[in-house]
């Protein structure tokens, strides 16, 4: 498998329209991508879009990257779950799960952010248990079976969190690096990873604007993003857009993200370097990359970054 094959793309559904989400869809189909997934935060539930995208699409996976389990129990994903999957007529159903943050759990859903990763491997056990057609302990059990398969994967940052992927039986990271040693001895049989994408002709400005997300994972998302970057070498970066942010200097926090903190955790760059890219993920056991374009990204601007790989890979389009 080489180029775009077997890749996927993921698309955020707090700033494009819902219509924009739909036709991107229909598009990264048509260009012969794997999967959509939609993420998740304060915008538009990802089950209805996921629903609408269903029915418009014929062979393309959908996926949620991710939904947190604290804003729905998991017998509300587990009905939204067999829908989704009986629009799908079959295809596969990703569910990419995580604990979300403490700043969104608290502030947005109003829901103690307490003990997350306990809540967490709960939650994939019952889960698990309705989607399978069992009865849970209260003798309730799901009465709209999957059409499907529905395949489980943990957003897990910390090492608690990723001995319950393996319990899920996948791994959606996000910001991985390159030199990560869970790379080495992964925690799930099947890796589904995130990356922060941008296309350009111009490296340095794909590289500029996945520094910006990367200024406010590490300086305004909670401490686990941070976290992830110190363990992985970036301690003086942390500290540095920390503090700038910590300043109010966004510009200067943005700037402190250095080239080869986004060239490990990131896809960046011309077409050509981003292809190179997923080759080299690939070699490391990364099953699935998805391709997460960057926030602020247009509709119109998407579908050209996923032209231009796809033309990039040696796979013209018919149009």
């Amino acid at each position: 498998m080489s180029g775009t094959e077997g890749v996927s793309v993921a698309l955020g559904t707090d700033s494009l329209l819902r219509t924009e989400l739909v036709a991107l869809a229909v598009r990264a189909e048509e260009l012969g991508f794997r999967g959509v997934w939609l993420t998740e935060a304060t915008g538009r539930d990802v089950f209805g879009v996921l629903t609408e995208i269903a029915v418009r699409t014929e062979r393309i996976e959908l996926g949620t990257g991710i939904v947190n389990v604290f804003g729905r129990s998991a017998a509300t994903l587990a009905q939204s779950a067999a829908g989704l999957s009986e629009a799908l007529g079959g295809r596969p159903l990703n569910l990419g799960l995580g604990t979300s943050g403490r700043a969104l759990v608290e502030g947005f859903h109003d829901v103690p952010f307490d003990r997350p990763v306990t809540r967490l491997a709960t939650y994939i056990r019952t889960l698990r248990a309705l989607l399978a057609g069992d009865r849970l302990r209260s003798g309730f059990r799901l009465a709209v079976a999957p059409n499907g398969p529905v395949h489980l994967l943990v957003a897990g940052l910390t090492p608690a969190s990723r001995r319950v992927a393996a319990e899920a039986g996948g791994w959606l990271p996000i910001w991985l690096d390159e030199l990560d040693p869970a790379l080495a001895d992964p925690p799930a049989p099947r890796i589904a990873a995130f990356h922060y994408t941008a296309v350009d002709t111009d490296p340095a400005v794909a590289r500029d604007a996945v520094r910006n997300s990367a200024a406010w994972y590490i300086a305004a998302n909670g401490s686990a993003y941070a976290n992830l970057f110190r363990r992985n070498g970036f301690d003086d970066e942390v500290d540095l857009v920390t503090a700038r942010w910590v300043e109010r200097d966004r510009a200067g926090a943005r700037a402190a993200v250095s080239d080869d903190l986004i060239d490990r955790t990131a896809l960046a760059g011309t077409a050509a370097g981003v292809v190179d890219g997923l080759a080299r993920r690939r070699s490391l056991g990364i099953d699935e990359p998805v391709l997460r374009f960057v926030d602020g990204a247009g509709a119109e601007q998407i579908a050209g970054m996923m032209r231009a790989l796809v033309v990039q890979a040696g796979r013209e389009p018919d149009r």
